[in-house]
Formats: structure tokens, C-alpha cells, sequence
């Protein structure tokens, strides 16, 4: 199948190309298509610094649970080199960066990729333990101290929100927030996962109407009680003129 470089308006890289850029998924053709791309296009050189920016921003911010971790370096293969045009210098300095957004730097083959859903929850994780970042893939178990970002992919606009059961409460991530149609990205905020053992359930939604945290909770908590406490038995959200997406993990020490 065709790699999809470009997004439907324009020739200008998507996110998603991006992404399989530095995952190393496209052949070499492509990455030479996207190189050359960037280094003659201001706007996708502006975007390679903004995902530069988001990373750096993943690694140092103070988590959700009130935590300052920081990353563990890794060493991370430059693209190939592009020959550059005089007028446009900054372009080859702007590949190089887009090549150290390490958040996004993933085993070949790991990211499971939304094939017409209108939308789409992935997990990014980086371990506790090592520093290690990778796309979470059912059945991986979780840690306590783990850290969490968020990629989504939708074909709608609406109001955002993410939220989860595990077993003891319901925990909101994201509070309601416009989102427009045709996204694919990961959001910069984050969790770091507390000391609650056990199933853990996060769900996405996109809806047409704005709604109240105190509305996601209730409707979370209503679903917890159906399920007797087990995410692992937690069905749909089902909230009125809303998609939805959700991911399953365990944590275990």
C-alpha cells in the first residue's frame, strides 16, 4: 500500500508521516520524498521544530500526579543528509532536530494505526524503569511511575475529553475542549501512573456538544458500578452524540 505522505489539502507532511519517518516505516524512497520536501518547505520545517518543542515539553513537565521526571538520553540515528538550497539554510538544521524528537522514535512495526474509525486512543508509555518509550500494545503490563501521553486519531470536530476506571475511582485526563476534524497527534499532556494495582480502562471521546467533568464522571462511575469495579468487564461510555475510543492495561509492580 501507498504511503500517505501528504495531507488531503495540500502537499505538506502530515504528523502521521512524521511519525513513520522516524520510526523508519517508510521505504526510501518516501523518506527521500519528505526530506527533499522539508527542506524547501518553511511550514513543515516550522512543524519539525513544534513536534521538537512538544517532546522536550513530554520529558520535563510536571506530571499529573505531581511528579518532575526526566528522560533518560538515548541516541538517536540522523536522517539522511539533504542537499539544501542556499536560500533556505535553516531547512537542513530543521531535519536534524525533527530527527532527535525522541517521544516519537518507536520499534519498527509498533504502532497499530486507525483504519477508518472515527476515532482512535494510542498509548505512548515511557518506562519507569529504563527511559524506554514505545507505542503500548494489548497485554503489555504497566508500571506504577510509568509515564503516559496520548495519541489520537479522528475524522470529527467536537469537544475532547479523556477519562478512565480503574479499580477504586474514576480519574479525568483531559476536561472538554474543541477539537478539530481530521487529526492525528499527541497530545502534550500526561500522566504518570499512581500505586493503584490492577485494570486499569481509558477512554477518548469526541463530542458534539461541551460537557462537564462532573457529566464524564458520573458517566464513568455509572459504568464502574455496572462492571462491579473490574475495567476489564467496563463496556462503552455510550455518552449522547459521541465517539469514542478506549484502551485496556494492567498494572502490576
Amino acid at each position: 500500500m501507498a504511503d500517505q505522505l501528504a495531507t488531503p489539502k495540500a502537499e505538506c507532511i502530515s504528523d502521521l508521516a512524521f511519525d513513520r519517518l522516524w520510526a523508519g516505516e517508510l521505504s526510501s524512497e518516501r523518506k527521500s520524498e519528505v526530506e527533499i520536501h522539508v527542506a524547501n518547505c518553511s511550514t513543515c520545517a516550522a512543524r519539525c521544530s513544534e513536534l521538537q518543542a512538544q517532546s522536550a515539553h513530554f520529558a520535563d513537565e510536571v506530571w499529573v500526579e505531581g511528579l518532575v521526571q526526566k528522560a533518560i538520553g538515548r541516541k538517536v540515528p540522523l536522517l539522511n543528509k539533504v542537499e539544501v538550497r542556499r536560500r533556505l539554510p535553516w531547512a537542513a538544521t530543521a531535519l536534524a532536530a525533527a530527527a532527535a524528537v525522541v517521544i516519537l522514535v518507536l520499534p519498527h512495526g509498533s504502532s497499530v494505526r486507525s483504519k477508518g474509525a472515527a476515532i482512535k486512543l494510542e498509548l505512548v508509555v515511557r518506562a519507569a524503569k529504563d527511559g524506554k518509550v514505545e507505542v503500548f500494545v494489548p497485554g503489555q503490563i504497566l508500571h506504577p511511575s510509568d509515564a503516559i501521553r496520548f495519541r489520537l486519531s479522528t475524522k470529527k470536530s467536537g469537544f475532547l475529553g479523556i477519562a478512565s476506571i480503574d479499580i477504586a475511582r474514576e480519574n479525568i485526563y483531559e476536561s472538554a475542549r474543541s477539537w478539530p476534524a481530521n487529526q492525528e497527534q499527541l497530545l502534550e499532556s500526561s500522566i504518570t501512573l499512581d500505586e493503584t494495582l490492577g485494570a486499569e480502562r481509558i477512554y477518548a471521546v469526541v463530542c458534539k456538544n461541551p460537557f462537564l467533568d462532573d457529566e464524564l464522571r458520573a458517566a464513568l462511575k455509572k459504568l464502574r458500578d455496572d462492571a462491579k469495579n473490574d475495567p476489564r468487564s467496563a463496556g462503552k461510555l455510550l455518552l449522547p452524540g459521541c465517539e469514542e475510543s478506549s484502551v485496556l492495561f494492567e498494572k502490576s509492580k
